[in-house]
């Protein structure tokens, strides 16, 4: 039987991590990434920055950002080409490091959600009905244990729910494929799935 995983950010890093506390999205607001549908016009020179030494560490798979978008390196870009994943975009973004290097990164913005998760048995907890951005009222703020839709998910190797697209989800595949590689970044917590 497959077992699913909520990917943990910020977790199992290199020693020195590069951490990116600011960050420029060329008019882009972040909330965009998480709507599962394509963006056009992704401009050039979007950067994520390490503003002081301190942070201007090596790069993990999943790079450790403060504007909590999934950005990744190319090693994960090839990795989810391998696997059954629904559509998504890997859009081109620069890592930025005070003596002024850049190297590429993507942000990971998924065309695509995945119907599964399942609102009966997942606890969670709603934005409040007069919320001051009227895009979030009565959404889904946060869940405190995801529980998937077996028949949803099952195939998918790493995947967003439509229904909390804040979380990112992956298979036993990915994970297997993701350690073996020596990837970092990220750390898996079982999810269950009914």
């Amino acid at each position: 039987m497959s077992r699913f995983f909520r990917l943990i950010q910020r977790d199992n890093l290199v020693k020195h991590s590069f951490i990116a506390d600011k960050w420029d999205l060329k008019g882009f607001e972040r909330k965009e990434l998480y709507r599962g549908q394509a963006l056009r016009g992704w401009p050039e020179g979007v950067s994520f920055i390490a503003s002081t030494q301190e942070m201007a560490g090596d790069l993990d798979d999943f790079v450790v950002n403060d504007a909590d978008v999934p950005l990744v390196t190319d090693r994960v870009v090839r990795l989810l080409s391998t696997l059954k994943v629904p559509p998504f975009q890997a859009l081109q973004a620069l890592a930025v490091w005070p003596s002024h290097r850049r190297e590429a990164v993507f942000v990971l913005n998924f065309s695509a959600l995945v119907p599964g998760l399942d609102l009966q048995k997942t606890k969670f907890e709603r934005y409040p009905k007069d919320f001051s951005d009227p895009d979030l009222r009565n959404r889904i703020w946060f869940t405190m244990a995801p529980v998937l839709i077996r028949k949803a998910v099952l195939g998918w190797d790493f995947f967003r729910c439509e229904e909390y697209p804040n979380h990112l989800f992956a298979s036993e595949r990915f994970k297997h494929s993701f350690g073996s590689k020596g990837m970092t970044g990220v750390s898996f917590a079982p999810v269950q799935a009914s």
